[in-house]
């Protein structure tokens, strides 16, 4: 039996200061969370230390609704995107 979790998008962000405080606001509360670059981001992080084409950022789906609300409340109005189960990684 697995026991890790599945982790499920919960929003991509292509502005450098959402990103900034949603990571942080996740590593001061302790939830875990992976993300992952659109396009060429990755390159674009390693060489200039941000992207222009945003990241995808992933949380463990027995966190999700902590974590949603939590970037709500920081960020009215932002677009999370929608849970799919094929999008787990």
């Amino acid at each position: 039996m697995n026991n890790d979790p599945k982790f499920i998008k919960l929003v991509t962000v292509s502005d450098r200061v959402k990103y900034d405080l949603i990571t942080s606001m996740f590593e001061e509360d302790k939830i875990p969370y992976i993300v992952k670059d659109d396009e060429a981001g990755s390159i674009m992080r390693i060489i200039g230390g941000s992207s222009i084409y945003g990241a995808t950022i992933y949380v463990p789906d027995f966190i999700y609704e902590k974590a949603r609300n939590l970037v709500a409340d920081a960020f009215e109005g932002i677009k999370f995107d929608n849970y799919e189960p094929e999008e787990e990684i």
